[in-house]
């Protein structure tokens, strides 16, 4: 979970655009739709306001849009026009959208992880129907992320989640322990915490947002297999030395293409603190190459 570049998008072109790729019939009045274009702006503009003073959770939608003779039509916009592949001429925004401009590397807005599947709509589409195809509501997310999202009420919210195009959830938060059971490492917790670089309200949406998507159950089957690499290097290095160049060489590695609480970056981050420990080094060697049952909370 990282902010991410708004999509430099003109808000009023697409929705001219989205309107013209219907039949005149299509829609319940094409023209009278066409004549709430200005409207769209103000929409866009008040979206960005709120975005940016934290306050979407109690967003209202421009009166003037909602005052068109069948609201459905905007959610039509969406899902028979602008995510509709046969129309390319409008297509072309969803893909730019989708993609993150290439800024995220086809992962997720949300968790970081997941691969991106569709656009999610910040604010829902069910609920904020004239915002179906608003560029800022639309964000890039994996199926899993989603599907947790849809069960999040907004209007029952006094906190909202984070919004990835206004929200810069910088300084670290995400710490994971170990424990070494058998002859595993293994991630015995993940947790958010605060140790005061992070705004007090900005740290609510961050837990808001981690507890609605379930990110900390999809952080752990994502960070198996790395935790089988800390245990390989524990056990193959011949020294705590040798060990500890290993480690590095990973967290370095992950510090290049990875922001800083990245999931695997934070991963090596916390083993260096919790499980590479001159004193205790040693001790966990011998018991991940002991065929004996252990159990360790480090």
């Amino acid at each position: 979970m990282k902010k991410i570049n708004k999509p430099n998008l003109d808000s009023e072109d697409i929705f001219e655009k989205c309107v013209n790729s219907f039949r005149e019939n299509s829609l319940f009045s094409k023209s009278q739709l066409l004549s709430m274009k200005q409207y769209i702006k103000l929409s866009h503009d008040e979206y960005e306001r709120c975005g940016k003073f934290s306050q979407l959770h109690i967003f209202n939608e421009n009166n003037n849009l909602l005052s068109y003779i069948n609201v459905g039509d905007f959610e039509k916009l969406y899902t028979s026009g602008l995510s509709n592949s046969k129309k390319e001429k409008i297509y072309c925004f969803y893909k730019k959208i989708k993609s993150g401009f290439n800024e995220l590397d086809n992962k997720c807005a949300f968790c970081g992880i997941g691969i991106v599947k569709e656009l999610d709509h910040f604010l829902p589409k069910s609920k904020f129907k004239t915002l179906a195809i608003e560029p800022l509501n639309l964000l890039p997310i994996c199926g899993d992320c989603n599907r947790e999202k849809n069960n999040y009420s907004f209007l029952d919210d006094d906190v909202g989640l984070v919004h990835p195009y206004f929200d810069d959830v910088c300084g670290v938060w995400l710490n994971i322990y170990f424990s070494i059971e058998k002859t595993e490492v293994i991630i015995s917790d993940i947790k958010i915490e605060n140790n005061g670089g992070v705004d007090i309200d900005l740290f609510k949406r961050i837990e808001k947002t981690i507890t609605e998507l379930n990110i900390i159950e999809l952080y752990k089957s994502y960070l198996t297999v790395d935790c089988r690499i800390i245990r390989d290097v524990i056990k193959d290095s011949c020294s705590y030395d040798e060990a500890l160049i290993s480690i590095k060489y990973e967290i370095n590695k992950n510090k290049k293409v990875m922001h800083e609480n990245h999931p695997r970056r934070r991963l090596y981050e916390c083993a260096l603190d919790y499980v590479f420990k001159p004193n205790d080094f040693y001790k966990i060697k011998s018991i991940l190459e002991s065929k004996l049952i252990f159990f360790i909370k480090l």
